[in-house]
C-alpha cells in the first residue's frame, strides 16, 4: 500500500481500513474533524459491516449456503478485530455482528437493541474502565441513537436522518470530551460515507490480492487512489463552509441530564402522537427540558461579568501558559505552552479546551513572553482557533476592565530557536523575556517568565514596581533565577511554579524553594497541584488547586476581616 499510493493517500487508506491515523497529514486530519466526519477514520460498525457484507456477498455469488456463509463472515469479523486491535467501538461492532450472523445461522430474528445491551455488558464486565472512554461512549450512543430514532423512508432522507440521530445522541459526549458541535456533519456524511465505503471495500480487496499477487494488489490500489482523492475533495469542501464546526463549553451535568430526558420525552411524543393528551404532555415536557438544557449549556457564553479578576496558571508540563480573565469579562493569554510537529501541543490539548470551557471564543489580547518552544509552541494552535484583538507591546501600560497590566522588557527582543542555541545564548534569550505586572485593587501579580539573575538585577536597578502578592516564579524554579535580592524586593505571599513532573532539569531546585520559604511565600506547583487559579475582587484573594479542589481565602487588607 505504501509503495503503490502517494504518502497522503496511503495514510488515509490506513485510517479507513485500520483506524491508524498516526501518519495522516495534519491538514487532512483537521479537515475531517472540521467536516464532522472523523468517525470514518475510526474502525467501528461501519468497517465490520463492510467486512461481513463483502464476505457474505462473495460467498453468496459463489452459491455457498447461508449457514456456511454466516460462519465464514463470523470468522472474518473476528479476524478483522484481531488485526485492528481491541478498541471499544471495534469490540462493540464485532459482538453485535456475531449476534446478527448467529441469528442468521440459527434461523432466528436478531434484536439490535438486545445485541447492543449485551455488547455493553460484555465489554464492561471485561474492562470496567471503558465506561469512561470517549470511544466507548460515542460508539454506543451513536448506535443507540440510530436504532431508536424514527428514521424517514428513502435512501437519501434515511441516511440524513441516521446521521442527525447519531449526532443528537452523541452531542453531550462530543462537547464534554472535545468541545465540538459539527453543523455540516449530517450533510457531509451523505457524500463522505459512500465514498469511504467504496474506498474501504476496494482497499480491502487490494490488500487481499497483494497477499497473493503484487500485480493484482497494485491494480486495485491504483483503483482506490481516485476514490481517495474524491473523498478528500468532499471533506475539504465541507470543512471550508463557514461555521462548519462550532466550539462550545462542556455542558454541566444538569444540562446533560435535562438533554437526555428531553430526547427521551421527544421519542415518547413521537411514539404516542396518536394519543392526543399523552402526546401533548410528552411534547411539552421535551420542549421544556431541551430549552433548559440549552440555557444551562450556553450560560458560560452569555453570563454577565462578575467584577472579579482571575488568573490561572495552567498545567502544561514543562512550560508556561497563563490565562487572565479581567473584571469586565475580557480574556488575555500569556504564553501557550509547548507545541510543534514533533510534540504534544499544549495549545491544542490544554489551553484551547480551558478557554472553550470558560465560554471564551475570542481573546482580547495575547502575548508570548519569549520564543522558547515551551512558551510559544502552543500559540499557533490558539491563533488558529481564536480571534485575537491585540498583542501587548513592551514598556507600556494597558488597562483591561479596571485591571492595570504593565509590560516590562528587561532585555533585547527575543530571537532564535531553543533547539539550536548553545547554553550561553539560551540564557541571554531567557533574559530577553517580557515580564508582566498586573494590578487590581490590593491584588498584584508579577509574571517573571524565564528571566535569570542578570535580568533580575536589571529590574532591581530600574526601580520598577516589583512588590507583588503573587509571583509566577521565573524559569520553572531553576537555580539561576529567583535570587535572594529579587525575592526580597518582591516579597510575594504566594508563589506558583509552572513545571513538569519528573522533569530532567531538576526543577524546581531545592535552593529556589528554600529562598521562597525564606521570604514567607506559600508555594504552589503545577506538577503537584495541577492548574492553580487566583481569583480576587481587589480586597481578598482566593486560591484554588485544581488537582485536589482545595481552596484558600486570603485577606489582602490586614485590617479587614474577609
Amino acid at each position: 500500500m505504501v509503495r503503490a499510493l502517494p504518502p497522503a493517500s496511503a495514510a488515509l487508506l490506513g485510517g479507513l481500513l485500520l483506524g491508524d491515523r498516526g501518519d495522516l497529514p495534519r491538514e487532512i486530519d483537521g479537515a475531517f474533524r472540521r467536516a464532522g466526519v472523523y468517525h470514518v477514520l475510526a474502525v467501528s460498525g461501519f468497517n465490520v459491516a463492510l467486512v461481513a457484507g463483502a464476505v457474505w456477498a462473495l460467498l453468496t455469488l459463489a452459491r455457498v449456503g447461508r449457514r456456511p456463509a454466516a460462519v465464514a463472515a463470523i470468522v472474518a469479523v473476528i479476524g478483522f478485530a484481531l488485526v485492528v486491535g481491541p478498541e471499544p467501538s471495534v469490540l462493540r461492532a464485532v459482538i453485535m455482528g456475531v449476534l446478527v450472523l448467529g441469528a442468521l445461522l440459527l434461523d432466528r430474528e436478531a434484536s439490535v437493541m438486545n445485541g447492543l445491551a449485551l455488547a455493553a455488558v460484555v465489554l464492561l464486565a471485561a474492562r470496567p474502565g471503558d465506561l469512561l472512554d470517549p470511544g466507548f461512549q460515542l460508539s454506543f450512543a451513536a448506535t443507540a441513537g440510530i436504532v431508536l430514532a424514527p428514521l424517514p423512508r428513502g435512501l437519501i432522507l434515511g441516511a440524513l436522518g441516521a446521521s442527525v440521530a447519531a449526532q443528537l445522541a452523541v452531542l453531550p459526549i462530543a462537547l464534554v470530551h472535545f468541545n465540538q458541535l459539527s453543523l455540516i456533519g449530517p450533510l457531509a456524511n451523505l457524500g463522505v460515507v459512500p465514498l469511504a465505503g467504496v474506498a474501504t471495500v476496494v482497499g480491502l480487496l487490494a490488500v487481499a490480492l497483494a497477499l497473493v499477487t503484487e500485480v493484482g494488489g497494485t491494480i486495485f490500489f491504483d483503483a482506490t487512489w481516485p476514490i481517495l482523492l474524491a473523498l478528500r475533495a468532499v471533506v475539504a469542501l465541507a470543512a471550508s463552509v463557514p461555521a462548519a464546526l462550532l466550539h462550545l463549553p462542556a455542558p454541566h451535568w444538569t444540562a446533560i441530564v435535562a438533554y437526555t430526558l428531553g430526547l427521551g420525552l421527544a421519542l415518547l411524543w413521537w411514539r404516542l402522537r396518536d394519543a392526543t393528551s399523552r402526546s401533548r404532555l410528552a411534547g411539552q415536557g421535551a420542549c421544556v427540558l431541551l430549552a433548559a438544557a440549552t440555557i444551562i449549556a450556553v450560560w458560560p457564553l452569555i453570563r454577565p461579568p462578575d467584577g472579579r479578576l482571575r488568573l490561572t496558571v495552567l498545567d502544561v508540563g514543562q512550560g508556561d501558559a497563563i490565562v487572565l480573565e479581567t473584571p469586565n469579562g475580557q480574556v488575555a493569554l500569556i504564553d501557550a505552552g509547548s507545541g510543534g510537529p514533533m510534540r504534544l501541543d499544549a495549545g491544542e490539548r490544554v489551553v484551547a479546551p480551558f478557554l472553550w470551557n470558560h465560554g471564551v471564543l475570542r481573546l482580547a489580547a495575547a502575548v508570548t513572553t519569549h520564543d522558547d518552544r515551551d512558551h510559544a509552541g502552543g500559540m499557533a494552535a490558539v491563533r488558529r482557533d481564536f480571534a485575537i484583538a491585540e498583542t501587548f507591546s513592551p514598556q507600556t501600560r494597558h488597562w483591561m476592565g479596571g485591571a492595570s497590566i504593565l509590560v516590562l522588557s528587561p532585555g533585547r527582543e527575543a530571537a532564535g530557536s531553543e533547539g539550536n542555541s548553545p547554553p550561553g545564548q539560551r540564557e541571554r534569550r531567557n533574559d530577553d523575556a517580557i515580564v508582566l505586572r498586573i494590578d487590581y485593587g490590593l491584588a498584584s501579580f508579577l509574571l517573571a517568565s524565564d528571566i535569570t539573575a542578570s535580568a533580575e538585577r536589571e529590574l532591581l536597578a530600574s526601580g520598577a514596581p516589583l512588590r507583588a502578592t503573587v509571583l509566577k516564579v521565573a524559569h520553572h524554579g531553576s537555580r539561576g533565577s529567583s535570587t535572594p535580592g529579587f525575592l526580597e524586593r518582591v516579597r510575594p505571599s504566594f508563589a506558583v511554579i509552572s513545571v513538569g513532573p519528573r522533569n530532567p532539569y531538576g526543577h524546581p531546585t531545592p535552593d529556589v524553594l528554600a529562598r521562597l520559604g525564606a521570604v514567607g511565600a506559600r508555594v504552589y506547583r503545577t506538577d503537584r497541584d495541577g492548574a492553580v487559579s487566583f481569583e480576587t475582587d481587589g480586597s481578598a484573594l482566593t486560591v484554588t488547586r485544581w488537582a485536589t479542589g482545595d481552596v484558600l481565602r486570603y485577606c489582602l487588607d490586614p485590617d479587614v476581616i474577609c
